[in-house]
């Protein structure tokens, strides 16, 4: 999901992070209200996803390839 946020232009952009919220809220969500998980393991865990998606982002920034010669004209 991040390669693709990363790949759209403005619009595609906002909308590929408002369904990924909806997503990502409505399941923590839904867990708690069915008695799975308390609100705090819910939180535990957003916390540590965007730990490690900040973690994956740095490192694609830092280590992808450079853009052909004919691209950066």
């Amino acid at each position: 999901m991040l390669l693709l946020i990363m790949r759209q232009r403005n619009p595609g952009r906002l909308c590929l992070c408002a369904a990924a919220a909806a997503l990502l809220i409505g399941a923590g969500v839904g867990r708690v209200v069915l008695g799975a998980h308390c609100p705090s393991d819910v939180l535990g865990a957003v916390l540590l996803s965007i730990c490690w998606l900040v973690g994956l982002y740095w490192v694609y920034q830092r280590y992808r390839p450079a853009p052909p010669a004919a691209a950066r004209r």
